[in-house]
Parts: C-alpha cells; sequence; structure tokens
C-alpha cells in the first residue's frame, strides 16, 4: 500500500524539458546580470581611483 498512490505519479511532479530548459535560461541571464552588474562596479571604481 502506497502512502497517497503518489509512487505512480513520481514522474509527472518533475517538469517538462521545456520548463526545465526556461528555469536553467532564466538562473544563466540572472547570473550573467550579476556579473555584469560588478563588473560595472570595479569598473566605476576604477576610473574613480586612476582620476
Amino acid at each position: 500500500m502506497t502512502r497517497g498512490g503518489r509512487s505512480r505519479s513520481r514522474r509527472t511532479d518533475r517538469p517538462t524539458p521545456l520548463e526545465h530548459l526556461a528555469g536553467v535560461t532564466g538562473l544563466i541571464g540572472a547570473t550573467a546580470a550579476l556579473i555584469a552588474a560588478v563588473a560595472g562596479l570595479l569598473t566605476a571604481a576604477a576610473l574613480t581611483v586612476s582620476r
């Protein structure tokens, strides 16, 4: 006897490949935006110091 009969439907709980790809793409985009922001701050700091 399974608890709630979830053993058969475990595969349907997983996201589709398209949803997974969208999630990974969003994560990569967020990481790239964060890197760009840090690079911008470092550039601004370097320009301020070099004056």
